[in-house]
C-alpha cells in the first residue's frame, strides 16, 4: 500500500477520465464525521462518510492542527475503503494533543484535499 503522497504522484500522472473527476466523494466534507478515541492505550481514528467515498480517501493522525493533506504523523493514516472505522494507530495515548483529518484525492486539481479536521483531543 502506497503512502498518500506517493499515490498522488501516480494519480496525477494518469490521463484525464471524466468519470474519475466524479470520484472526489464529499467535496465539502458535509457528509463526513470524524473523531479520535482510545483503544488498548493507542489512539484510534474514527470516521463515517455517508456520501460518496473516493477510492483513495484516507483518515490521518496529526500532532498539530492540520494545515495540509500530508503533514500527518509518519505512517499514522489509513485508506478508508480498506478498513472499517475505527483504525487503531501505533501512537500511544499520552498527554500530547492530537487531531484527525479526512483527505480525498481531487482528480480535477490533481491533488489531495484536506476535507475535514477535528480536535484537539
Amino acid at each position: 500500500m502506497l503512502e498518500p503522497r506517493e499515490q498522488e504522484k501516480i494519480l496525477a500522472a494518469q490521463t484525464d477520465d471524466p468519470e474519475d473527476a466524479m470520484m472526489l466523494g464529499a467535496a465539502r466534507g458535509d457528509d463526513i464525521r470524524i473523531h479520535l478515541s482510545e483503544k488498548n492505550g493507542r489512539i484510534a481514528l474514527n470516521w463515517e462518510n455517508t456520501g460518496a467515498v473516493g477510492n483513495y480517501d484516507y483518515a490521518a493522525l496529526y500532532d498539530h492542527a492540520p494545515a495540509g493533506a500530508f503533514d500527518y504523523l509518519t505512517l499514522q493514516w489509513q485508506y478508508v475503503v480498506n478498513q472499517q472505522s475505527p483504525y487503531v494507530t501505533g501512537t500511544k495515548k499520552s498527554g500530547t494533543k492530537h487531531w484527525i483529518g479526512y483527505c480525498a484525492y481531487d482528480y480535477r486539481a490533481r491533488a489531495y484535499k484536506l476535507l475535514k479536521t477535528a480536535g484537539p483531543y
